[in-house]
């Protein structure tokens, strides 16, 4: 297993989608119910791509040989006081 750091969710977009499919439909508690309307997980992932870019958030990945297993993602401060 790997774990690093993406800065666009553009070329792992279809597995980002499925991992979160599956722990939805897996029981996890993360803002979504079953059953999964498609587009707004993709919508969501959309959301993720944006804060990346404006550098609002950053995302880490957990991969093995042949897909990512796990996501995590920092949401970083925007107050003064921090």
């Amino acid at each position: 297993m790997e774990i690093k750091e993406i800065n666009s969710t553009s070329s792992v977009s279809g597995q980002l989608n499925s991992l979160l499919i599956d722990c939805v439909e897996s029981g996890a508690s993360v803002g979504f119910l079953t059953p999964i309307d498609r587009e707004e997980i993709e919508s969501y992932w959309s959301g993720v791509e944006s804060d990346l870019k404006s550098g609002k958030r950053r995302l880490f990945i957990a991969q093995d040989e042949n897909a990512i297993i796990g996501a995590v993602q920092l949401s970083l401060c925007s107050k003064a006081n921090g």
